[in-house]
């Protein structure tokens, strides 16, 4: 008996408990990211995810490819490009805000994706959707970090 409850103990403390954690599909609103069978991007995909979905993951990740459930949709569970995904609840913006950056900011294709292009302080932007870290722009995702409200007046 001793040793079954010790072999509990040491099972465990090795074993990586998964526990959900809740995150969010940041996309441009006019679109969705596709949720997939396989991790793979040549995988069916069977539904999509809006922009500001909400969903659970346990942090399962292969191919750049992050597996969630809890959907609010036919397709509850999948994987999704984690291209595409926060870990704060975005908000629709849409409005125009300025940049503040004592250098360049960069623009980018996705969440943590390829540089497309830059921006410099005192640019404008359309930002359409944010979280506490990443936004959706009309010219790309950029850290929120760096984004102002316009000065009234101006």
């Amino acid at each position: 008996m001793k040793r079954a409850i010790i072999g509990i103990f040491i099972f465990l403390l090795f074993c990586e408990v998964a526990q959900a954690e809740e995150v969010w599909v940041l996309c441009h609103p006019d679109s969705y990211v596709c949720l997939r069978e396989n991790p793979r991007k040549t995988s069916e995909g069977f539904g999509g995810a809006p922009c500001g979905a909400e969903m659970e993951t346990d942090g399962k990740t292969k191919n750049g490819f992050l597996y969630v459930y809890g959907l609010a949709a036919e397709c509850d569970r999948g994987w999704i490009s984690s291209k595409y995904v926060v870990y704060s609840e975005p908000k629709e913006i849409n409005r125009e805000m300025v940049i503040r950056a004592d250098g360049r900011v960069a623009i980018r294709k996705c969440v943590n994706g390829k540089i497309t292009g830059w921006l410099h302080d005192g640019d404008r932007v359309k930002v359409l959707w944010a979280s506490d870290e990443w936004a959706i722009t009309s010219r790309g995702y950029m850290m929120t970090e760096f984004l102002a409200e316009v000065p009234d007046g101006v």
